[in-house]
């Protein structure tokens, strides 16, 4: 590609003319085809003509000196008689065209990340021995708490890890606590004084950008329900988020109402009795260090090329 002959019009070529011969190489690195049939990689190829017009109209109204062509083919730079190589020009189009592509990866990467945390991945069916735990998935930690209710007001009880076979149509393993029956959280005197309820502290995800928060609970039996509870204090049940939700989500995740108004995410029974399995949320995503280092070198080719051209002019 490179051994082509310099296109040459008949006297002076200007900017766009040679910005074109650049910016052409990107989109003949995907097939009309694949674009009808991939919208990623039509996005993708915007990104990467987006990227290489930027980089080629730096280089070439900063590093490449303003180039006329005479009849005989000789190339001219500012006036005087020195010819241009064409190595140069094929470099400066693969510099431009790599950048491009190095754009369009960047272009792909995923903007956040689906982060799930299992309150019983074990598969454990005993005593937690603590009324707090701790789970971290990906790196991110959030923290289970169990409480007895008192107007609102939760007493710390001993969680539980369940696990037994499905009952009656309905999954039997999660989060549940030590002090009552078949281990699992009860209704209370109305749906908005559940007579127990284990809370979740969400503050270090919410604090790092997580949004659509979910939460499965299951045990969920015809005729049972379940609450969500939101509060920005530890220990305080706080105020009810949403209506009740009944067995036909069992085990599925349901979004946790005005996710990132609370610090604190707390499951009841509402009818019935139930255990929470699992919480998730998306997390934006982080570039890796050795991400990072191919816009360090581009950034230092640059500055190379501009010191470059500030010494000829000097």
């Amino acid at each position: 590609m490179c051994n082509r002959p310099i296109r040459k019009p008949p006297y002076t070529q200007t900017l766009n003319n040679r910005q074109a011969d650049l910016t052409k190489g990107c989109a003949s690195v995907f097939h009309p085809a694949q674009l009808r049939s991939d919208p990623a990689r039509k996005v993708c190829q915007r990104s990467c003509r987006f990227f290489l017009q930027a980089v080629s109209t730096f280089l070439l109204t900063h590093a490449m000196p303003r180039t006329s062509y005479s009849p005989n083919g000789m190339i001219f730079q500012n006036g005087n008689s020195k010819l241009m190589q064409r190595g140069s020009a094929c470099g400066l189009w693969k510099f431009a065209l790599g950048a491009s592509l190095f754009a369009c990866a960047l272009a792909a990467a995923p903007a956040s990340a689906t982060i799930v945390w299992e309150l019983n991945p074990d598969k454990l069916n005993a005593p937690a021995g603590s009324t707090t735990l701790a789970y971290t998935s990906e790196g991110y930690t959030i923290t289970a708490s169990g409480y007895d209710n008192n107007g609102g007001t939760g007493t710390p009880t001993e969680l539980y890890y369940k696990h037994v076979p499905p009952s009656d149509g309905a999954f039997e393993t999660g989060l549940g606590v030590v002090n009552t029956f078949n281990h699992e959280l009860q209704p209370g005197s109305s749906v908005s004084n559940p007579f127990d309820f284990i809370q979740f502290d969400l503050t270090t995800i919410i604090s790092a950008g997580a949004t659509s928060g979910a939460v499965s609970v299951t045990s969920v039996q015809e005729g049972e329900r379940f609450t969500i509870f939101g509060s920005n204090v530890a220990g305080t049940l706080g105020a009810q988020l949403g209506a009740t939700y009944g067995s036909s989500l069992d085990n599925i995740f349901v979004s946790l109402p005005n996710f990132g108004q609370y610090n604190f995410y707390s499951i009841a029974a509402a009818v019935g009795d139930v255990i929470p399995v699992a919480l998730s949320a998306e997390i934006p995503a982080i570039p890796e260090v050795s991400a990072l280092l191919p816009i360090v070198g581009l950034f230092g080719l640059i500055a190379g090329v501009e010191a470059k051209r500030r010494r000829r002019l000097a």
